[in-house]
């Protein structure tokens, strides 16, 4: 039996976005924000993502650059799957370079967004953060 959809606003779905970046993270937070996605917070390379999920990972998605100090975002996204959290969370790997896209298929990200097709295109980030959802908790946004 399938299992019933959820229904949530986009103010209610919990997004972590890493990125070393200072600008970067600004841009992205300023377009999650004007999408209508509340706050999301905010970790600067792999080991704070971590550090942030802890034991109970109570993050809907997580939206994480490539390449950072520590630990990368190809390695959290491995690291996030072994966790008992880890099939439930959305994760949308981001990158300035294409060449990264398999990369991030083949650690685990449902989706991969270039960077400046995200910034370009908040709409497509929309509907690719919906879909994830949707794939991996059976999730819904409503208005």
């Amino acid at each position: 039996m399938n299992e019933p959809t959820l229904r949530r606003t986009r103010t209610d779905v919990r997004i972590l976005e890493v990125n070393d970046n200072p600008r970067d993270m600004e841009l992205e937070w300023i377009t999650l924000v004007r999408l209508g996605y509340s706050k999301p917070a905010l970790s600067r390379d792999g080991v704070e993502a971590m550090n942030y999920l802890g034991e109970e990972g109570k993050i809907d998605l997580v939206l994480m650059d490539t390449q950072m100090p520590r630990v990368d975002g190809l390695e959290a996204c491995r690291d996030i799957r072994l966790k008992p959290y880890g099939q439930r969370i959305a994760i949308i790997g981001t990158s300035d370079n294409p060449d990264r896209e398999k990369e991030w298929y083949n650690s685990g990200a449902d989706y991969f967004f270039l960077r400046n097709d995200m910034l370009a295109n908040p709409s497509k980030l929309d509907a690719t953060i919906q879909e994830a959802l949707r794939r991996r908790q059976n999730l819904e946004l409503t208005l």
